[in-house]
């Protein structure tokens, strides 16, 4: 929901993943990165990554900073697919933060 806090896991107590798949057309991670950075609209939102290895693969870990709240996620290239993985844990209750933490470390690729 639009609240006046701005949204946002701390804000609204709420986490959330999303993985998106897109075919992926013979591009590289470093294109794909390249080409997801290009979407940010410089001086509202940002979102910068590095890579590192997750689930045996190189993946980009994504830090990003939205119009409102914040965000985490994972750009990867395996089997022909893109995986655009997205997530913001709320930092309460310390249970359904720990189950959030959980459901994204359970993510097979």
């Amino acid at each position: 929901p639009d609240v006046a806090c701005g949204g946002g896991s701390a804000c609204l107590n709420t986490s959330y993943i999303s993985i998106d798949v897109f075919r992926n057309e013979s591009k590289t991670l470093d294109q794909v990165y390249e080409a997801y950075k290009s979407t940010f609209k410089e001086g509202h939102e940002s979102m910068q990554g590095k890579k590192v290895t997750r689930w045996n693969v190189p993946v980009y870990e994504l830090d990003i900073t939205p119009i409102e709240g914040h965000a985490y996620g994972y750009l990867l290239v395996k089997n022909g697919f893109t995986y655009k993985i997205i997530y913001d844990i709320g930092p309460e209750s310390a249970q359904a933060a720990s189950e959030a933490k959980k459901m994204l470390d359970s993510i097979r690729l």
